[in-house]
């Protein structure tokens, strides 16, 4: 295994991870699944203390196994998935742990059977919040990816740790993230082709980063949303060039309609920034200079230790007028925030994926009914061809902290 640490050694983080994996044998208590699915295994949200997080980057079959035939979603399930579980194996964890799962398939009549294979895969070991996105894939003929985020308890806390385990050691497969304040970053977007707009988002997003105390090295995943996705190598490319000569944090790539050429969004451990949190404050939210404030997005949201929630996929099958299935799908939110002993006034993170411009538009004027305007969470929309259910309209992608 390649390791590429920042300010840990890679003596350090064997002992870290050899102390994970005997406090994970031990304890599992963690987390806590609400709801647990047993014919899918999964749960409809996940709670979480506040340990140290394992991020991966989007995983999902390679083109040389691509040009090998395996181009069967059932072989690619389980290639996607075996590299998963040995990047588990070797940071000393497993599928028990896992929080929760993005998975990202190439067209709607794949979702149920990834579905059906993702349950005989966690075998109720586990039962992670998971979110299913229907987007074309940066390899091409990949018909599914995932990302994960499993809990990773560590007897040492300091900056992120990087981990590289394929051939392309300037990619980093893992970030192990330690305990303590997080910044989740709204999603930033510039004018001009993809490549002069990845940059400019770049330069932004590290004049957000600098307002929070914190650099490139703090990043623990970057998510960007762009078209046309077979260019996500030269997305990938303009964000390496700020690692030069380090490890480049976990990407995931999706593929948007828009009239903007890409936004990208973050997320940073923030232990080492500016002290930022209002006093008794779980969750705080912060609009950066020269940035204008927003009643239903916050531009950079930051948990403050205590638990987190990270609620499955939320849709409701598609009804006639778009208002009332917008409302009725932050209603059924509403209930799984309750049942997660959390509420609108705690959410940290929304990704929002609608299916045209009219369900965008609803989007935006039903938000405004649920959300405190002082305490919106920091936000991403994406514009998809496809939702994991037919003719919905919207799909929520959640993050939240207990309210008490």
């Amino acid at each position: 295994m390649s390791i590429g640490a920042i300010s840990l050694t890679t003596v350090s983080l064997i002992l870290m991870v050899a102390v994970c994996q005997q406090r994970l044998d031990a304890d599992n208590s963690f987390l806590e699944a609400v709801e647990k699915n047993k014919e899918t295994s999964t749960s409809f949200a996940v709670v979480v203390e506040d340990f140290p997080l394992l991020h991966t980057t989007q995983l999902l079959t390679g083109e040389d196994q691509l040009r090998k035939g395996s181009n069967e979603i059932n072989k690619q399930v389980d290639q996607v998935f075996g590299k998963l579980e040995t990047i588990l194996k070797e940071m000393r964890t497993g599928i028990q742990h896992l929080v929760r799962v993005n998975v990202y398939v190439a067209n709607l009549q794949l979702v149920q059977p990834v579905k059906r294979m993702l349950a005989r895969k966690l075998k109720h070991v586990a039962f992670p919040a998971t979110t299913y996105v229907v987007t074309p894939l940066p390899v091409p003929e990949a018909l599914v990816a995932i990302d994960t985020v499993s809990v990773m308890p560590s007897a040492k806390d300091d900056h992120p740790v990087l981990s590289s385990m394929s051939e392309n050691l300037d990619l980093a497969q893992v970030s192990v993230v330690p305990r303590g304040d997080k910044a989740y970053v709204s999603g930033q977007a510039a004018e001009g082709d993809l490549v002069s707009a990845t940059r400019k988002t770049l330069d932004s997003l590290q004049a957000t980063l600098a307002f929070l105390g914190l650099t490139w090295r703090d990043v623990v995943q970057f998510k960007a949303f762009f078209q046309p996705i077979a260019r996500a190598k030269e997305v990938q490319g303009e964000i390496k060039s700020r690692y030069a000569g380090t490890l480049t944090p976990p990407i995931v790539f999706v593929e948007w309609i828009s009239n903007q050429p890409i936004e990208i969004e973050l997320i940073a451990s923030a232990r080492h920034g500016k002290r930022l949190q209002p006093q008794g404050e779980r969750v705080s939210y912060w609009t950066p200079p020269g940035m204008t404030a927003s009643p239903v997005f916050s531009r950079v949201a930051m948990i403050h230790g205590g638990k987190t929630v990270y609620v499955s996929g939320v849709l409701v099958k598609a009804l006639e007028d778009q208002e009332r299935e917008v409302r009725k799908t932050f209603s059924v939110l509403g209930n799984l925030l309750k049942r997660a002993n959390s509420d609108f006034r705690h959410l940290v993170k929304a990704t929002y994926y609608v299916n045209s411009m009219k369900s965008s538009q609803a989007l935006d004027r039903i938000r405004p009914e649920f959300y405190d305007p002082s305490r919106p969470p920091a936000a991403s929309k994406a514009i998809v061809k496809e939702l994991p259910e037919k003719n919905s309209s919207l799909l929520l992608d959640m993050i939240a902290v207990r309210a008490h």
